[in-house]
């Protein structure tokens, strides 16, 4: 099966530069459409506008003042949001234990695949939701951990009678394209393996015997 490849991210400075030049074209856009505006109110001009053209006159400046403020504000907003992923694939490490399921109990490890969702490694964190799973089958006693098992080996060690045998089949063939078939995984399969892993974990009580 043909590997999909992924476009790589944009770096921070590519982002910096696409968000100053939106904010550069919606600026001269904002400044056209006021000139236009202006051009049209006040032309032909007077000598000396008195009464209502005075007070028009000062209205339109108040505006102008009103409208570059409001892009000041959008500028910064968006340099903030540009600034925003970066801050976020800030690296984690990745010891060498998060490729044992035995190394951390099933609660660490949803802890340690919300830290890893959160700086954007999605592929390790949907590893980290299965290894919750395999943690608590390991610890129950339900399944047995063999080094060089592969993941399907365990599937089959579970019999048809328990209800969340479904799911854990789901889970693992969702990790399997995820981490054998990706480079990289995105925010929906995350979510997905975090539903799954969940509802396995909600069907076992979440009973761990340390």
């Amino acid at each position: 099966m043909p590997r999909l490849e992924l476009r790589k991210p944009l770096s921070f400075p590519e982002r910096l530069v696409s968000a100053l030049q939106s904010v550069r074209d919606r600026l001269a856009a904002a400044l056209r459409t006021i000139r236009d505006w202006l051009r049209k109110l006040l032309l032909p001009r007077r000598p000396r506008p008195t009464g209502d053209a005075a007070g028009v006159a000062r209205s339109a400046i108040a505006f102008v003042a009103l409208a570059l403020a409001a892009l000041v504000v959008l500028a910064v907003r968006t340099l903030r949001q540009a600034r925003a992923p970066a801050a976020e694939a800030e690296p984690i490490a990745s010891p060498t234990e998060d490729e044992d399921p035995l190394s951390r109990e099933s609660s660490q490890w949803e802890t340690r695949a919300r830290e890893l969702a959160s700086a954007q490694r999605f592929r390790e964190a949907i590893r980290a939701w299965y290894h919750a799973v395999l943690s608590t089958l390991f610890r129950r006693g339900t399944l047995h951990y063999r080094k060089g098992r592969t993941n399907w080996e365990y599937v089959a060690n579970v019999g048809p009678e328990q209800g969340w045998r479904a799911g854990f089949i789901a889970l693992t063939r969702l990790f399997d394209r995820e981490w054998y078939g990706s480079r990289s995984s995105g925010r929906e399969a995350f979510a997905e393996a975090s539903r799954q892993a969940q509802e396995i974990l909600v069907a076992l009580g979440r009973t761990e015997v340390s």
